[in-house]
């Protein structure tokens, strides 16, 4: 039972929120969608999610930060696991089932991928982290891959800030004495897409490639990734 929250200034990434979602193999889940800027259509958002069951959307203005809008979404869960997925990322179908199988698994509290794959679409290229922190307690996840238990918001809450919310959040939870587990990087891609002036980390593909391991050039890099558990 996962609620998964979704916090979005881009209306056009409305096709890709609820097909990461309508696709995960798990039966009970819900989507918090949580609309952060003003000129978004909530009404057009709204019509989507009556399409599927347990889809709630809420809009806050562009003036409450990326952290805030983050905790009024993990809020509103009503199950007892928050998942946050990026509006743009590709989550496979096995995605949350191999994800919560270990989290029910393992002693963590918090659970995501340190190494992961990521997608150039301006080149086609499928690359891969190098870190080699597979399946391990680690410092830190993927913030796009950020998987907790709600109980942790009775103490911690994401910053009230619009950048480097997952890590600050992850850092305090540390200091708490909650433990971080990352899986292995199969069923996730961080899609870096062709508009690079859209992406919240603006950190370049050049750079992405100099640290990265390349896998190959394609353009269906799901069947590549998705991995049945």
């Amino acid at each position: 039972m996962v609620s998964i929250v979704t916090c979005t200034i881009r209306d056009h990434l409305i096709d890709n929120v609820f097909r990461n979602f309508k696709q995960q193999l798990i039966k009970e889940k819900e989507l918090i969608i949580v609309l952060n800027k003003d000129e978004m259509d909530l009404k057009k958002w709204k019509e989507r999610g009556k399409k599927f069951k347990n889809v709630h959307v809420f809009k806050l203005p562009e003036t409450v930060t990326s952290g805030e809008a983050h905790n009024f979404g993990a809020h509103k869960a009503k199950y007892d696991i928050v998942a946050k997925f990026d509006d743009d990322d590709y989550y496979s179908p096995y995605y949350l089932k191999g994800q919560i199988d270990i989290l029910q698994k393992k002693d963590t509290d918090i659970i995501g991928k340190r190494d992961c794959y990521y997608y150039l679409e301006r080149e086609k290229k499928l690359i891969k982290t190098p870190f080699k922190m597979e399946n391990q307690y680690v410092d830190r996840v993927m913030g796009s891959s950020l998987i907790f238990k709600k109980q942790i918001l009775n103490t911690i809450e994401f910053p009230k800030l619009n950048k480097d919310i997952d890590s600050i959040f992850q850092k305090e939870c540390r200091k708490h004495g909650y433990k971080i587990y990352s899986t292995d990087r199969e069923n996730y891609v961080c899609v870096r897409r062709a508009n690079k002036n859209s992406h919240t980390w603006k950190i370049k593909d050049s750079q992405l490639k100099n640290f990265c391991i390349l896998v190959g050039k394609m353009d269906d890099y799901t069947s590549y990734v998705t991995k049945p558990v």
